[in-house]
């Protein structure tokens, strides 16, 4: 039974499911609490829900771990696209945003699972490294050092 208590909130997280999806504090999932989950796949949708150790707790029990930072970045890239609407003194309705939003978040995932398959890296970290290299390869391109 889920009580009311934080102890009883925390049994949320190891009820039986497929995908659990933490999106409300950043820090809920410690390591005691990614010991008990049952899902194959957690979603962040907060940001860092995951404690570090929790993380890794998750990696070793080979659990799928969709990281914050492309998990709910969906907010961002439709800002992003208000931005770019401005600019440019453009004007799309909603159902042109939502493609373009879904677009670029499918795209986006599809590079960041591609690289992980490639590089044999967990998602987290396969979203790091290709952050990192975006930022080296705008340098270079640029005529700037790293």
């Amino acid at each position: 039974m889920i009580g009311k208590s934080i102890d009883g909130a925390n049994k949320i997280f190891s009820v039986d499911c497929d995908v659990l999806m933490p999106c409300a504090l950043g820090d809920a999932v410690d390591e005691k609490i990614a010991v008990e989950i049952k899902a194959k796949l957690v979603v962040e949708g907060a940001n860092g829900p995951l404690t570090p150790k929790a993380d890794q707790v998750l990696q070793d029990r080979q659990i799928i771990v969709v990281p914050d930072v492309y998990a709910n970045a969906g907010g961002v890239t439709c800002s992003y696209l208000e931005q770019c609407q401005n600019f440019a003194h453009l004007s799309w309705d909603e159902d042109e945003v939502n493609e373009k939003v879904i677009s670029l978040m499918q795209g986006a995932f599809k590079r960041l699972h591609s690289f992980s398959v490639e590089q044999k890296l967990p998602y987290r970290l396969a979203a790091t490294v290709l952050g990192v290299k975006t930022i080296a390869d705008s340098h270079r391109m640029r005529g700037l050092h790293p």
